[in-house]
């Protein structure tokens, strides 16, 4: 069941996405999307190298997945112990998103592994149909991401079940359980202190010392770092167990790290630099964290309703059954009442020209003149209104209105007339 997210991780998601996203509204709401439906997953900025060398600070979704089958991880937290099973993985986000697929790679925890997890020598990445040496995570969905999503601008007509970035998190979690790129490794035999011996004794021997005052001939370089790295090398990739034991016996202790990269350290903090600048300046005071929240909560209220589409589907079939028969009853009001139509009109056909068509010649004049006098009092009714509107001015209203008149009172003499003959009541 999906959860709510805090508003201050909404409000952060929200300011980091601005700068430099080519649609921050949209990963901003495929994001939350995932986090809400997978709550142990996690989120953050990180530098990430583009293949042409660039770095990019992206955001990264990452969490932990178990390989074992049947199991899943519902919850996480900081003190719970993962299985030895679980790896992690992440996706990361591209400025260029949607338009530009995520980025997926796995590998094994970097956190347990600092805390001592030994488990972990027992599984080590093999290339497979959906990730390389490396990691990354390869799909033909990612491959048809950009022809299928790069066309899309909003979320107004997919729903959330059908959404980009929530389709492709179930995709991985599910090739990841299915075809796991971990292969489980038998621990090898501890190491005697000979071998920790010998291990110090494969050192390339000394130079010989220079005779005759003549002074030896200098090695280039890429000969010497060959000569010291390559045996090292093959020695690590044919005996991967070893290496990794003998570095706890090795007297020596292990190499020091390499020192940080002067040119990405500056990078990295000139960005930084930029961002709370940019957050300071503009982002702070233009961010509608009202509306922030209540679209999220409208993305959690749509979620909810159809996360469960058997009910969904179900409650529409009732309610297509139930139109069905409104509609049958309508039908069988329609023809009945049509039924009726057809006698009334049977019975009142034949005494129709007795209704219009009076006895004698001389009540059709009567009907006639009746008529047209009624017709000529709804035309003066008419003509003042339009004259008191301002339609028609005085001295056309008061000459049309004159011979109105002059024409109604002569109709009205012959109606008291043929009235006189009839022996009609004139009241």
């Amino acid at each position: 069941m999906p959860q709510k997210l805090p508003d201050k991780l909404l409000r952060w998601l929200y300011q980091v996405l601005q700068p430099e996203y080519h649609n921050p509204v949209l990963c901003y709401q495929d994001v939350s999307l995932v986090l809400m439906c997978f709550p142990y997953f996690r989120v953050r900025t990180s530098v990430y190298t583009m293949q042409h060398g660039e770095n990019r600070l992206m955001v990264k979704l990452y969490g932990p997945v178990d390989l074992q089958a049947g199991k899943n991880i519902t919850s996480l937290s900081s003190n719970e112990h993962l299985s030895p099973s679980c790896v992690d993985f992440t996706i990361w986000i591209p400025f260029e998103y949607p338009e530009a697929p995520p980025i997926v790679y796995v590998k094994n925890s970097d956190d347990r592994q600092k805390n001592g997890d030994k488990a972990l020598s027992e599984y080590t990445i093999i290339p497979n149909n959906y990730c390389d040496p490396s990691g990354r995570f390869y799909h033909p969905f990612l491959s048809n991401w950009t022809k299928q999503f790069g066309s899309d601008t909003s979320n107004s007509t997919i729903k959330p079940q059908n959404n980009r970035l929530l389709l492709l998190t179930q995709l991985l979690l599910r090739c990841l359980k299915e075809h796991p790129p971990f292969l489980h490794r038998v621990a090898p035999s501890p190491i005697t202190s000979s071998n920790s011996s010998s291990s110090t004794n494969d050192a390339p021997p000394l130079p010989q010392k220079p005779s005759n005052g003549h002074k030896p001939k200098a090695k280039n370089s890429a000969e010497i770092v060959d000569s010291v790295v390559a045996p090292k090398f093959a020695k690590i990739k044919l005996m991967d167990d070893q290496v990794q034991l003998s570095k706890f016996h090795n007297s020596k202790g292990p190499p020091p790290l390499l020192p940080a990269n002067p040119s990405t350290t500056q990078m990295v903090e000139n960005i930084r630099k930029t961002l709370n600048e940019k957050i300071q300046t503009e982002l702070l005071e233009e961010i509608p964290l009202k509306e922030i929240i209540q679209m999220q909560n409208d993305l959690l209220s749509v979620t909810e309703s159809d996360i469960n589409a058997a009910s969904y589907l179900t409650y529409y079939e009732a309610k297509i059954v139930q139109r069905k028969r409104l509609l049958s009853s309508k039908l069988e009001e329609m023809k009945d009442l049509h039924k009726k139509l057809d006698a009334d009109i049977e019975q009142v056909l034949p005494k129709f020209d007795e209704c219009l068509i009076a006895e004698t010649p001389v009540f059709n004049q009567l009907y006639t003149l009746v008529t047209k006098s009624e017709a000529m009092t709804d035309l003066l009714y008419h003509l003042e209104k339009l004259h008191a509107g301002g339609k028609i001015k005085f001295d056309k209203y008061l000459q049309v209105a004159r011979r109105l008149a002059r024409e109604q009172c002569l109709c009205k003499q012959h109606i008291n007339k043929l009235s006189d003959i009839c022996g009609l009541d004139q009241g």
